[in-house]
């Protein structure tokens, strides 16, 4: 967006969280009569004084718990819609009129928490267990929650826990309370690794929770959690979304950008294609589906292949309502967790009622990050010289926001204290700096589509992916090279040689075209299915027989190289 030299008066966006971006100010401004500047002059002069009076009253209404005002416009998807925004972050509830009402948990409608079971799965960490139980026993809503302990294996001590706890959560506070026991015999032999124990577990207590015991839901969480007052509150008021929305496949109380700094509203709920885990709900329909394909590890990793999600995504909010304790665990490492989950948000309010979520149903989700984009100014970060970091970021908004906010007052297209959304763009190769600079996790998540919304010292931030967001505008894509060729390497070859067999060479930036399981089903068998793992000659097929991995393709979250080759593994290249 262009800049104006116009002095105008200072802004704290860092602290003025009441001024946060309105996606559809422009186009209600649009429909103001054009007047002389004098009297222009004047409404901006009213604006500002009303703003201000506004500001005080929305300030009232925020520490009373309210949700904001509402507005309403009638372009866009060709009938009247009520819009409603979350405070702080422009996320619309987007209501369709047309039927009279939205989706308000508990109306009766349907989907809600009937014969829901909350699963707690425990290994070998008694303190850990009594902590989480102890904590679960203070959640709210649990009178139609029946709650079970599964136990991998039968340490005593774990399991004395577990009965104990029967004193707190079982009848009237539930419905039910037991504690299981699993005997534990490895199916990838005695050495196998302790995600593969998990995945295992997983699947030996969720079939008992859907086929033995008939349960409509189920809400998993681990021996390692502590929970807000409202987790139980929190499903069953989002349980409606899976019912009726089939482009969503489960509910989550856990946001992976949802560090302490960047979550500000209790209330607001968010989609992501990522699948998060860690305090997590789903519909038997979907176990019915995925379960007799339920993976011997990495049980995590499965459900984020785009093979088993098609697409679908869950439901998260901005506050966490699951707090990880565990230090160390089957897929938790000491520097993650101190560097990024010791220091995620954890909502201490207990939100009882999180009004019309109809926002979150696709179409309306969609139409939200797409106003969201087109609206915001790009913050050209990849073509900085210096290092780019959280200061760096925040001195550039705040001047371009100040230049900005004044130009769009000056040509009635905004409003005083109105902050503009700003867009990052990445690749997967440069994400970890951009990461870094704003303070998220080293790998793209929480995003839907590959776009991603946080708040970072007051900021609305879209940080999207340039190659595969799809609400990006096309001369924002990064497309494929001209002439781009998947080949298939022969086993042990690295990609170089592979694309030299066909006269091309290959390009690196190019392996995130072909990094999917699709990709790699159209050149490879793939007979085990498809798996995710960290290698620098991944995406590949494994062709070793003594490989635990064998018949698998392989895809990964990090840049391959395409001299880098594996003697069990056949490479998919791209050449150029």
């Amino acid at each position: 967006m262009a800049s104006s030299s116009r002095r105008t008066r200072s802004l704290k966006p860092e602290t003025n969280l009441t001024g946060l971006y309105h996606p559809l100010s422009k186009r209600r401004a649009v429909l103001r009569k054009k007047k002389s500047r004098n009297t222009l002059l004047l409404s901006v002069i009213i604006i500002v004084a009303v703003s201000s009076v506004v500001t005080f009253w929305c300030w009232q209404v925020r520490i009373s718990g309210a949700v904001s005002g509402a507005g309403v416009r009638s372009e866009g998807w060709g009938q009247r819609e009520k819009v409603a925004r979350h405070r702080y972050h422009g996320i619309r509830k987007v209501v369709d009129r047309s039927g009279g009402e939205g989706f308000v948990p508990g109306d009766g409608s349907g989907g809600e928490l009937t014969n829901a079971a909350l699963l707690v799965v425990a290994y070998n960490r008694p303190d850990y267990l009594r902590r989480t139980l102890d904590s679960l026993a203070e959640v709210s809503s649990l009178g139609n929650i029946t709650v079970y302990v599964s136990q991998d294996g039968a340490q005593e001590d774990v399991g004395m826990v577990a009965k104990a706890a029967g004193a707190n959560l079982g009848t009237p506070r539930t419905r039910g309370y037991q504690h299981w026991q699993r005997q534990r015999v490895p199916q990838l032999g005695s050495k196998q690794p302790g995600h593969a124990w998990l995945a295992q577990h997983y699947k030996w207590a969720i079939d008992r929770i859907f086929h033995e015991r008939g349960h409509s839901h189920v809400i998993i969480a681990e021996d390692d959690m502590l929970f807000s007052k409202d987790f139980v509150t929190f499903f069953q008021q989002t349980a409606v979304l899976l019912e009726r929305d089939p482009s969503l496949w489960c509910v989550s109380t856990w946001n992976d950008n949802g560090l302490e700094r960047h979550a500000i509203d209790p209330k607001a709920l968010y989609r992501t294609s990522y699948f998060p885990g860690l305090g997590w709900m789903m519909r038997r329909e979907l176990w019915e589906e995925i379960g007799p394909k339920w993976p011997k590890e990495h049980w995590d990793h499965w459900m984020r292949l785009d093979t088993t999600s098609n697409g679908r995504e869950c439901v998260i909010p901005e506050v966490n309502r699951n707090y990880n304790i565990g230090e160390v665990g089957a897929n938790m490492q000491p520097d993650s967790y101190n560097n990024y989950v010791k220091r995620m948000s954890f909502s201490m309010q207990e939100v009882e009622n999180l009004g019309d979520i109809s926002y979150i149903v696709f179409d309306a989700y969609r139409d939200w990050l797409v106003r969201l984009i087109e609206d915001a100014v790009t913050w050209p970060w990849q073509s900085e010289n210096s290092k780019i970091t959280l200061a760096s970021f925040l001195n550039w908004a705040k001047t371009n926001q100040l230049t900005d906010n004044a130009r769009q007052i000056e040509s009635g297209l905004g409003r005083a204290g109105e902050l503009t959304p700003i867009l990052a763009l990445y690749r997967s190769e440069n994400y970890e700096t951009l990461a870094k600079a704003l303070d998220l996790w080293p790998f793209p998540r929480g995003h839907s589509q590959h776009a991603a919304v946080v708040h970072v010292g007051g900021f609305t931030v879209v940080v999207a992916d340039e190659r595969y967001c799809p609400y990006l505008p096309s001369r924002m894509r990064m497309e494929s090279s001209p002439g781009l060729r998947r080949i298939a390497a022969k086993q042990g070859q690295d990609c170089n040689e592979a694309c030299a067999t066909v006269g091309m060479r290959c390009h690196a930036p190019d392996f995130w075209f072909l990094n999917s399981c699709e990709a790699l089903a159209e050149h490879f068998p793939c007979e085990a299915g498809c798996a995710m793992v960290l290698g620098g000659d991944v995406p590949n097929y494994v062709v070793g027989k003594k490989m635990n991995t064998f018949q698998k393709c392989l895809v990964t979250e990090k840049q391959p190289a395409c001299r880098a080759s594996h003697p069990s593994t056949a490479r998919l290249c791209p050449c150029v």
